[in-house]
């Protein structure tokens, strides 16, 4: 019998035409091939939510690093419903991350599948724009307004 998370993923590799199950960790990636985002997503316990996550990127330890951050809280700030995930940092990695938990409950293959590829595009906005030096474009985001 599957989990919640198994019935996920099972609903969502028919949505992606591609196999996916969950490793030995209960984790599995799913990488977008139109923009190679790899999206690792996983059961967050039994608490009926599902972690999902990308690293975007190293920061260098600069003046840009205070840049990447005063953006990042701008987006996290924002109160825009089309902005998918939260940016968070990690220090001992010196990594920034897009990552985003959610109700399991009313969740289906296909939606999961619409939410990961708007969360891919997020991700991809920040990975470009890091792999360069430069902040994302945040119109890109959908963010006139800052």
């Amino acid at each position: 019998m599957q989990n919640q998370f198994e019935q996920l993923l099972t609903e969502l590799s028919a949505q992606l035409n591609s196999p996916l199950s969950p490793d030995e960790n209960n984790a599995c990636v799913v990488r977008f091939g139109y923009n190679d985002v790899a999206v690792q997503i996983e059961e967050d316990g039994n608490s009926g939510f599902l972690v999902a996550g990308v690293v975007l990127g190293k920061l260098p330890e600069n003046t840009f690093r205070q840049k990447v951050f005063r953006a990042a809280l701008s987006i996290n700030g924002s109160p825009q419903s089309n902005i998918k995930g939260t940016l968070a940092y990690g220090e001992i990695s010196n990594q920034l991350y897009l990552c985003d938990r959610i109700n399991m409950t009313y969740l289906n293959g296909e939606k999961l599948s619409r939410y990961l590829v708007l969360f891919s595009q997020h991700a991809k906005i920040w990975i470009q724009a890091l792999v360069k030096g430069e902040l994302p474009d945040l119109h890109a985001l959908g963010m006139y307004h800052l």
